[in-house]
């Protein structure tokens, strides 16, 4: 069975893409635009991955949706889902939650929004932008966009979302500097150089 999966990966997205795709992989309703890697380990599901754009080993991806031209790192993690922190005796589901996270509930009508989006109508947790540099080990909160030229350090909490081309590092991420000058960034923005012909 796993070698049949191999070569249907293959055939689906090697063969007509030009794709890297490592071992042990989840790709479930998803989209790859072309020229794409991803790593070993990594799930992505219900999720578009853009032209050029690579993700590495042991990373997950669910309702995203990644621009062009990206590079993301090792062990990068999209939060989909929340617990609420006031208002419910309890943060367990069995309190607020239908879906029988350990096998039971008390309630028979969902109380609280588990899932977290960006918008809940096209089902997207997280955008990412084109131009976006990952680092290894960063976790990206659902509800936020990462704009376009973004680089995100090494270890990074991602609660919120930022101007494009900021630099943001530490947890909770903050902005700890600019790549360009703001005519600069404004130039790149209006030309959208990444939606151009590689050719």
């Amino acid at each position: 069975m796993k070698y049949l999966l191999k070569f249907f990966l293959y055939y689906k997205y090697y063969k007509r893409k030009d794709l890297r795709l490592g071992s042990n992989l989840s790709l479930q309703n998803c989209f790859l635009e072309g020229s794409n890697a991803i790593g070993d380990n990594t799930i992505f599901s219900n999720s578009f991955l853009g032209f050029g754009s690579y993700i590495s080993m042991n990373c997950i991806f669910r309702n995203t949706q990644i621009g062009k031209y990206c590079s993301i790192g090792n062990n990068v993690k999209v939060l989909n889902y929340t617990h609420p922190s006031s208002g419910f005796v309890s943060t367990h589901p069995a309190f607020f939650s239908k879906t029988n996270q350990a096998g039971f509930t008390f309630v028979d009508t969902q109380k609280f929004e588990e899932t977290l989006y960006l918008n809940k109508k096209e089902n997207v947790s997280i955008k990412i932008g084109s131009d976006v540099w990952i680092g290894d080990d960063v976790s990206i909160k659902g509800g936020v966009e990462i704009s376009n030229g973004i680089i995100i350090g090494a270890k990074a909490l991602v609660t919120k979302s930022f101007e494009p081309y900021s630099i943001i590092a530490g947890i909770p991420a903050k902005v700890i500097g600019k790549r360009f000058e703001q005519n600069e960034i404004d130039f790149l923005q209006k030309i959208k150089w990444w939606n151009k012909s590689k050719s």
